[in-house]
């Protein structure tokens, strides 16, 4: 700890993003997500999108008083906006669920595929689903199968159990047809 306070009283944005972390997670530090978010914001405005990534998740969670989707979405827009995959999925699913902004499932899309297109799982999964359910995008189950696909293939549990629920209710044969893997005749 000592050596991240002197590196961050000298305004070094990865060492305050760390002691944030320390508090945080109660790491040789009593757990105090006041001071996480102290150390979080003085990293946050030098542009560290981690930064701003966790604060956005104390609001979020309501780590720092009540929940506020609001200034959650503020964080997470100012994280996405550097291309930070976590934050562009979790303001994709604010807009989905119009929590502290407009329900938007186009916006919703938009933010996913950004995130997805990082490798981001959890994106790849909601995207799928947007695709099964027809919500801002016109309803196509093989793309919904393609996205969930690539959310199993990172290990996505939700994913994983979406494949072998479809495969279930709409058999085997229809399942390798829609993702394309049907033996040619």
């Amino acid at each position: 700890m000592e050596w991240f306070l002197k590196a961050a009283n000298q305004g070094l944005a990865p060492s305050q993003y760390n002691i944030g972390i320390l508090y945080n997670k109660g790491k040789g530090v009593p757990r105090e997500y006041q001071k996480a978010e102290e150390w979080w914001r003085k990293a946050a405005d030098q542009g560290h999108a981690a930064a701003q990534y966790n604060i956005g998740m104390l609001y979020h969670k309501g780590r720092c008083g009540s929940q506020n989707f609001q200034r959650a979405a503020e964080w997470y827009l100012k994280a996405a906006n550097q291309g930070h995959a976590p934050s562009q999925y979790n303001i994709g699913a604010l807009y989905n669920d119009g929590k502290g902004v407009p329900q938007n499932h186009q916006r919703a899309m938009e933010w996913y595929l950004k995130a997805a297109h990082q490798g981001n799982a959890d994106a790849q999964y909601s995207i799928g689903d947007l695709y099964d359910s027809g919500e801002g995008v016109l309803p196509d189950h093989q793309k919904a199968m393609e996205w969930w696909r690539k959310a199993a293939e990172q290990r996505s549990a939700q994913a994983q159990k979406q494949l072998e629920t479809f495969s279930r209710g709409s058999g085997l044969g229809d399942l390798w047809r829609i993702m394309g893997l049907a033996p040619k005749k």
